[in-house]
């Protein structure tokens, strides 16, 4: 029959103290500290050598570390200073999981709860930046003026079989992240300068240009990027 394992006994605080002591200052000579060793400690002691070892590589109390929680709440001025940061060169475009390796020093002890907390009570919200500014309504009276005018230089269909038409489009093989912007309360994205992306990069793509003129299809060409 297997031999049943008995357990060692639980060891107290007073007794971690008498181990640490019993290594310590046992045997103690007019020159040195000469304690007992691990396994001296253990013939002499109803513990084993590794609850020994342990007392002896741990502190006698438990000792609760320190923790350092990061301030949930941002004071008015630290909001006010952030919204200032935000509005300042391109910092808008920052992405907040980001911003601790940009801030300056006063908002750098805050973490990302705080910051996007303290983003929504100044107003602040996380747009995707268009790839280009939205149109607005003077813009599209001109287009439709335009338009109207190439109606009347034009106005036999016949007329519209000897215009080429003509556009191109980019097939890409890799993922593109779209980006994000911050605006604050009263931004207009249209008076921001750089807001819109007037131009993105686009690695491993090729752009494809195609016409067509009346009912036949025209000239294509497709570019790969270097």
């Amino acid at each position: 029959t297997p031999k049943k394992r008995y357990k060692k006994p639980d060891i107290s605080r007073d007794q971690r103290l008498q181990i640490q002591a019993l290594h310590k200052y046992a045997g103690l000579t007019l020159h040195k500290y000469a304690g007992l060793t691990h396994v001296e400690i253990a013939r002499r002691t109803p513990f084993s050598i590794d609850q020994v070892r342990h007392v002896l590589h741990n502190p006698a109390t438990p000792q609760k570390k320190k923790q350092h929680h990061k301030a949930l709440q941002l004071k008015t001025s630290e909001r006010k200073r952030l919204a200032e940061w935000i509005q300042s060169g391109k910092n808008r475009y920052i992405p907040i999981c980001r911003w601790q390796y940009f801030l300056p020093s006063p908002l750098k002890q805050h973490g990302q709860v705080a910051l996007r907390r303290a983003l929504q009570e100044i107003g602040g919200q996380v747009v995707v930046r268009p790839r280009r500014v939205p149109l607005t309504e003077e813009t599209k009276q001109d287009r439709l003026q335009w338009a109207i005018r190439q109606l009347e230089l034009r106005p036999r269909p016949v007329d519209w079989e000897f215009i080429l038409f003509s556009d191109e489009t980019w097939a890409k093989a890799t993922l593109m992240r779209k980006q994000q912007a911050i605006l604050l309360p009263g931004e207009d994205p249209r008076k921001i300068r750089g807001f819109a992306v007037k131009k993105r990069s686009k690695p491993e793509a090729w752009m494809f240009w195609g016409s067509f003129a009346g009912g036949e299809r025209g000239p294509c060409f497709i570019w790969e990027k270097e």
